[in-house]
């Protein structure tokens, strides 16, 4: 098999952007919505109301991996392999997400009364609660799609997920302006979006066979618990800087930061998709034919490292002009933020697209290393910087955090399972980014859309004569946006 064809079993750019394709189309969809529905929070609460906000749902954030406990890649991964037994595999996991949502509920209200001190937050913490359970079928459908290869369906559900959301919380913040008031309304949406999950799972398996299956339960929860560790480790990752920043500059400042973090956070949810298409392709790969993962791998960062740079560098350049469109002069002074926090983006990107491959190989132990590791700069560097230098310190913290993440997790690949990145063309890429930031900076281009198109043109033409990009990146390209 040639790697510019792709024919063959287990690696076939066609299906690679097909299925990446519909999910970043519905994605690309999702994420304006989101986006909307975030900026229009930020706006209508205000820095403080929003702090608030976001210290909710940040405690909820952290415990909310023990009600999934990792099962959707092993699912995914099982559902692939076994398609027979689909039906049976997402009834076994339907009901195991039903239990460990209702246990998580009971883990994160008892923890939060010892340590939340506020009445108001554990009122608005309680009713949160009850989401995880609301959300227990989506979590079910999500794998059974990706497995079938159903991705239309899956981008079909996040879309009206993004949607139900600001239909019926904003009418909510409008009126009450009430933080309990806001959760009860996500709550709904949680449990209405379970509901149209079942529906169109019903379409793409049939009725799912729901009992109780000891032997399936400890055999998924076994291969699954690796990742449920990763998955703690990840969530702490994210909302630590909250958590220290409320602390340390109030709940305006938090409320500032995290407004322009939904930047990140989009671009974190967007890059998980993505990979989430190119599951099926690495499992199958992996059980039929595993001398094909170095070769998908290379292919897989590069591409991914390519994309992101370039987001980034239109990120960081049009950090002010674009942080007062979105969230107005109550959050310009997190700009600079916006600027540093664009930089995570490329090292996060790699690492969400490539953790699947320590899946695939049924090392995701592995993975609990790299997170462990993260998690650890990531808390030391917020009790340093963000105590010290506010909304900066913790975006620093961010960046800092993020290349110790893909940092590590590249050596593991490259140790432990043989990987091993295009390093040369990686650098090209890295050095024509910094090359199309700095022109465009010394040109003084007023216009966003002149400064964006100039660093587009400049980092493109840099890459491709110097060899980090070629003709299989545009045949990749075409392909996606044609979805065969």
């Amino acid at each position: 098999m040639s790697e510019s064809t792709g024919e063959g079993v287990g690696y076939s750019p066609g299906r690679i952007a097909a299925n990446m394709g519909w999910l970043s189309g519905g994605n690309a969809l999702s994420m304006l919505l989101s986006a909307a529905y975030g900026v229009a929070l930020a706006r209508l609460m205000g820095p403080v109301l929003f702090g608030d906000y976001v210290y909710v749902t940040s405690l909820q954030a952290i415990a909310a991996p023990l009600a999934v406990f990792g099962l959707y890649p092993i699912l995914v991964r099982e559902m692939s392999n076994r398609p027979q037994e689909r039906a049976s595999l997402v009834g076994s996991a339907l009901v195991l997400f039903f239990l460990f949502s209702f246990v998580t509920m009971l883990v994160l209200l008892v923890a939060a009364w010892f340590f939340v001190r506020e009445q108001h937050f554990y009122i608005s913490l309680c009713i949160l609660s009850l989401s995880l359970i609301g959300g227990a079928v989506t979590n079910g459908a999500g794998p059974a799609f990706v497995a079938s290869e159903k991705m239309q369906y899956r981008a079909l559900l996040d879309i009206l997920r993004s949607i139900l959301l600001p239909l019926l919380v904003l009418p909510v913040l409008v009126l009450v302006r009430r933080l309990d008031a806001i959760m009860g309304a996500i709550v709904i949406a949680s449990f209405v979006g379970s509901g149209i999950a079942y529906l169109l799972l019903l379409r793409v398996i049939g009725r799912p066979i729901m009992k109780w299956d000891w032997k399936s339960w400890m055999f998924l929860l076994g291969q699954s618990s690796p990742i449920f560790a990763t998955a703690m480790l990840m969530a702490g990752f994210d909302r630590v800087d909250v958590l220290v920043l409320r602390s340390a500059r109030g709940a305006a400042v938090c409320g500032q930061y995290r407004a322009v973090y939904q930047i990140l956070a989009i671009m974190k949810k967007f890059t998980g998709s993505l990979g989430t298409a190119l599951l099926p392709t690495i499992f199958k790969s992996a059980g039929q034919d595993p001398s094909r993962h170095d070769r998908i791998y290379r292919f897989v960062s590069r591409l991914t490292w390519a994309g992101f740079l370039w987001l980034a560098l239109c990120i960081s350049l049009t950090a002010q002009p674009l942080t007062q469109l979105m969230y107005g002069k109550e959050f310009v002074a997190a700009a600079p933020a916006v600027a540093l926090l664009a930089w995570c983006i490329p090292f996060i990107a790699v690492t969400f697209m490539i953790s699947n491959f320590f899946t695939a190989v049924r090392k995701q132990h592995y993975l609990i290393h790299v997170w462990t590791i993260t998690l650890g700069t990531n808390i030391a560097a917020n009790l340093v910087l963000t105590y010290r230098f506010g909304i900066m310190g913790a975006a620093a913290s961010m960046v800092m955090s993020s290349v110790a993440l893909c940092a590590s997790q590249q050596w593991l690949a490259h140790s432990r399972l043989g990987l091993r990145a295009e390093w040369s063309k990686l650098l090209v890429l890295a050095v024509s980014c910094g090359i199309a930031f700095g022109i465009s900076r010394a040109l003084f281009l007023e216009s966003p859309v002149l400064c964006v198109l100039a660093a587009t043109v400049i980092y493109l033409a840099s890459a491709f004569a110097m060899g980090g990009l070629g003709r299989q990146e545009i045949v990749l390209l075409r392909k996606v946006v044609t979805r065969r």
